[in-house]
């Protein structure tokens, strides 16, 4: 495997690492993705977060002692295929 390099960059919310783009696609990777890391001697792995199918999620809320009694439900009026975003 050929080496490659990464970058850091100072933020206004502290650094950013840009990764090369083989990287991205070879772990396809989007903008938003979560990683973890773990630092093992002078080396950083960082992990791909996978997240469980929405449905196992929201179960897990409940499960949890999640409430969805609190909502509210707003009124957007009838459609108009007209909207202006």
């Amino acid at each position: 495997m050929s080496e490659e390099h990464a970058r850091i960059f100072k933020t206004e919310q502290g650094h950013a690492v840009t990764l090369p783009d083989t990287v991205i696609e070879s772990l396809n990777l989007k903008p938003g993705d979560q990683l973890v890391h773990e630092i093992i001697n002078d080396t950083i792995v960082l992990k791909k977060v996978n997240h469980e199918d929405f449905t196992k999620e929201w179960n897990r809320f409940f499960q949890q002692g999640g409430d969805y009694s609190d909502y509210k439900t707003h009124e957007w009026g009838e459609a108009s295929e007209r909207e202006q975003w």
